[in-house]
C-alpha cells in the first residue's frame, strides 16, 4: 500500500479510480506501486511516440473507455513503429495489474526478445516482410513475457543429452558464397549475436546522448565503451559545465501520511553491502501527504566555491496537507518556520549554495484551485518570504522546476483545472524577481 503523487492523467487505472472517482481516498488503496509506475511509464512512452494527449487512457467509465482508446491509438502507431515496440507498450498499458509486467520483466523483454529487432523499425529492407513481421513481432514479445525465460534471463537452452551441439551441421552444409567468404576474412562484416547487438545499441544510444551534449568518446577500434565509463564521462561533463546535480551516495524516502523513513545507497561500499531500500528510522509524528521534497546541495558540480555549511546534504519536507516545513538532518527531524500558505503539489528547488529554497505554484485543497504564488525560504534565517507582485503567469500544480546558472529558475508543465495538462514553460529571474512565460 502507498499514497500517490503525480498528474492524475498519468495514474494507473486503480489509482485513478481511487483518487478521482472514489473521492480521493488513496492513502490505503491496495496496489502494486511498481506496476502502477509501469502503467504511468507506458503512457509517457505512448505520448512520446504519438505526440498526442493521453487523457482518458486510464479510465473505464461512461465518458471514457480507456482500453478502446489504447487499442485505437496503438493501431495508428503500427504505421510508424515495429510490432515489437507496439507490443511492449501494449503490455505496459494492461488495465489488469496482474497482466502487466514489472520493470524487471520489461528489461528482459527488451534484452531477450530479439526476433523482431529494435534496431530497424518494421524490420528494415532486408528483414522479413511486413506481413511476416505482424505475425511474429507481437507473438515474440508475448511469448517471452509469458515464458520461463523471464526468470532465467538470457540463458539459452542446453543441447539434448547425448546430442552433439554441432550435430547435423555437415548434413546442412551449403557452399560458401563470395559474400560469405569475404565476411569470414573480415570480422567487421560478420553478423553479431542478438544479445551483443542489443547491448551495442544501448551503448550507442548513450554515447549519442553524450555526443549531443558535447562529450566525445575515445575507444579502442572494434570495441564499445562500457556503461560505467559513460557514467564517468557524464560526471566529468557535469563538472566541466557546472551542472546543478544532487551528488549524494544515498537517497531517502519519507512516507506520505505515515512515519517511516527509508534509505537506499546508490554507490560506494554501502551500496554493495545494502543493495536494497531499508527502513532506517521512524518519525515520532506523521508526515503530510503530497509534500515537496528538496535536497540541499552546495552548488554546481565542479565549482571551486562549493558550499560546505551544515545544511548541505540535508532534506526538507515542505507543504502537503498543511504549511509544514521539516528538515531531516543528522538523523533528526527538526520543525522549521511554517510556510506562509497551505499548499501541496508545488515545485521547489534549492539555490544560492543551499541557502535558499524557492517554491512555485501548487494546489490549495480548501478552495480546490491551482496557485500562482512564488514563495522563498531563507534557511539561515529560518524565515519564509512572499512577494505579492511576483506570480506565475499561469496557475499550475504538479509542475517541475530546475535551477540554471544560479540566476534563473525554469518551471515546466503541470496541471490547471481549466486548461488541463500544461506544456508551457515559465522562467523566474532570481535577481530581478520577475517571471515570464516563454514563447516556445
Amino acid at each position: 500500500m502507498a499514497t500517490i503523487r503525480g498528474t492524475p492523467q498519468y495514474l494507473s487505472p486503480t489509482l485513478w479510480k481511487a483518487h478521482v472517482e472514489d473521492g480521493g481516498n488513496t492513502r490505503h488503496v491496495v496496489h502494486n506501486m511498481f506496476k502502477s509506475d509501469v502503467y504511468s511509464c507506458g503512457l509517457i512512452f505512448f505520448q512520446l511516440a504519438s505526440m498526442e494527449d493521453v487523457t482518458g487512457f486510464n479510465q473505464r467509465n461512461a465518458v471514457n473507455d480507456g482500453e478502446k482508446l489504447i487499442e485505437g491509438g496503438l493501431k495508428k502507431l503500427r504505421q510508424r513503429y515495429s510490432d515489437h515496440i507496439i507490443e511492449i507498450i501494449r503490455l505496459m498499458l494492461k488495465f489488469e495489474e496482474s497482466e502487466r509486467p514489472s520493470f524487471v520483466e520489461l528489461a528482459k523483454l527488451v534484452l531477450t526478445s530479439t526476433e523482431n529487432s529494435l534496431e530497424s523499425p518494421k524490420n528494415g529492407a532486408n528483414g522479413p516482410t511486413n506481413k511476416d513481421a505482424k505475425k511474429m513481432g507481437a507473438k515474440s514479445v508475448s511469448k517471452v513475457f509469458s515464458s520461463q525465460s523471464l526468470k532465467e534471463g538470457t540463458q539459452g537452452k542446453s543441447a539434448a543429452p547425448n546430442q552433439p551441439q554441432n550435430a547435423g551441421a555437415d548434413a546442412n552444409k551449403q557452399p560458401l558464397t563470395d559474400a560469405a567468404r569475404e565476411a569470414a576474412k573480415n570480422p567487421r562484416l560478420r553478423p553479431t549475436s542478438p544479445a551483443r547487438s542489443t547491448q551495442a545499441r544501448l551503448t550507442m544510444e548513450t554515447g549519442f546522448l553524450l555526443k549531443t551534449l558535447g562529450v566525445h568518446l575515445t575507444t579502442v577500434p572494434g570495441t564499445a565503451p562500457e556503461l560505467d565509463d559513460l557514467s564517468e564521462l557524464f560526471k566529468s561533463y557535469a563538472e566541466q559545465n557546472l551542472l546543478y546535480l544532487n551528488i549524494t551516495n544515498s537517497m531517502f524516502w519519507f512516507e506520505f501520511g505515515g512515519n517511516k523513513i527509508g534509505r537506499l545507497f546508490v554507490e560506494g561500499a554501502e551500496a554493495e553491502e545494502f543493495p536494497k531500500w531499508r527502513l532506517t528510522a521512524k518519525f515520532k509524528g506523521e508526515f503530510p501527504c503530497h509534500f515537496a521534497l528538496v535536497y540541499i546541495n552546495g552548488g554546481p558540480v565542479g565549482s571551486p566555491n562549493l558550499a560546505t555549511h551544515k545544511d548541505v546534504g540535508s532534506w526538507f519536507v515542505l507543504g502537503g496537507m498543511g504549511n509544514n516545513c521539516l528538515q531531516y538532518i543528522n538523523k533528526n527531524i527538526i520543525n522549521k518556520a511554517s510556510m506562509l500558505q497551505e499548499k501541496s503539489f508545488f515545485s521547489a528547488v534549492a539555490a544560492h549554495g543551499g541557502k535558499t529554497i524557492y517554491t512555485f505554484g501548487g494546489y490549495e485543497s480548501g478552495e480546490k484551485v491551482q496557485l500562482k504564488c512564488c514563495e522563498y525560504y531563507s534557511i539561515q534565517e529560518d524565515k519564509w518570504y512572499i512577494n505579492d507582485g511576483v506570480q506565475l503567469n499561469v496557475a499550475r500544480s504538479q509542475s517541475s522546476c530546475c535551477l540554471f546558472d544560479e540566476n534563473l529558475i525554469f518551471i515546466f508543465g503541470g496541471y490547471n483545472k481549466e486548461l488541463g495538462t500544461l506544456s508551457s514553460i515559465e522562467r523566474y529571474d532570481v535577481p530581478q524577481k520577475k517571471t515570464s512565460l516563454l514563447d516556445i
